[in-house]
């Protein structure tokens, strides 16, 4: 996984251009699914935001996360990713969490062993606008080592 921690205000996000080659997908995942939520790909943006305006729900899942992992969760979450089932454009919501969005960009077999390239706009992508970005992950599935992830991403206004 390629993770690189920045600060972008919200009125600087614009584009993000980033690339990958998957050579397989995950027949098991599903990201529908929490239980199979996994995919061949992702490139995953998160944000800051004002905490205070989360829900108690959130509030609490948002402390047991701190303390388990020693640094507090992105306010909010967006990834883009391939989904073997998924219709392209389709946007998931998280079943562990509703500040985390999946758009799917790719979807099926027809497109594997080949570099796919992608143009997205974050303002419009992103749902929580007025946050600020801060970390850029691009990663392949912990759960599946033989697959290889290559990637590359660029943010522009």
């Amino acid at each position: 996984m390629w993770r690189r921690k920045l600060r972008v205000e919200p009125e600087r996000l614009g584009l993000a251009h980033f690339s990958w080659w998957v050579p397989d997908l995950i027949e098991s995942a599903d990201l529908s699914r929490v239980e199979a939520s996994d995919s061949p790909a992702r490139v995953i943006f998160a944000f800051d935001g004002d905490r205070t305006r989360l829900s108690a729900r959130n509030k609490a899942m948002f402390e047991l996360a701190s303390l388990l992992t020693g640094e507090p969760p992105p306010y909010a979450t967006l990834m883009y990713v391939w989904d073997p089932r998924a219709q392209n454009e389709q946007v998931l919501v998280s079943g562990r969490s509703d500040r985390v969005r999946k758009i799917v960009v790719e979807s099926g077999p027809d497109q594997l062993r080949k570099w796919r390239h992608y143009r997205r706009d974050l303002r419009q992508d992103d749902h929580h606008q007025d946050c600020r970005c801060h970390v850029v992950n691009i990663s392949s599935p912990e759960t599946s080592p033989s697959l290889r992830l290559a990637g590359s991403c660029n943010l522009r206004r």
